[in-house]
């Protein structure tokens, strides 16, 4: 892809991406399931990592999970008290940065 493409792509493709997450807990849940913030910061991860930002918030739910289900077996977290998504995100696109291509290329190898 073309830098600029894979930008624009990037950040349209997390963007909606959480928008539909958003949409949908919103559903489900009946109350906010993912802020205006975690949005936007998916669009600017986008725009810095192209087509990769969609790994990078595949990892982040299961960094977030991991993370909740730790604080939560340590009672530092009660049962349905919100938890701050971009921290995960965060931490799961340095993990992209690193070792996106390794992680596509081992997911890969399973096909």
């Amino acid at each position: 892809f073309h830098p600029v493409v894979a930008s624009i792509g990037g950040g349209i493709a997390g963007s909606v991406a959480l928008i539909i997450v958003a949409f949908l807990g919103e559903l489900v849940f009946k109350k906010e399931a993912m802020g205006g913030g975690d949005i936007k910061l998916a669009a600017v991860l986008g725009m810095f990592m192209g087509p990769y930002v969609l790994l990078a918030l595949f990892i982040s739910f299961f960094v977030g999970a991991f993370i909740s289900i730790l604080l939560m077996s340590t009672n530092l977290l009660k049962a349905g008290q919100q938890v701050a998504f971009g921290p995960f995100m965060a931490i799961a696109a340095i993990i992209t940065m690193y070792f996106g291509p390794q992680i596509i290329s081992w997911y890969l190898s399973f096909l």
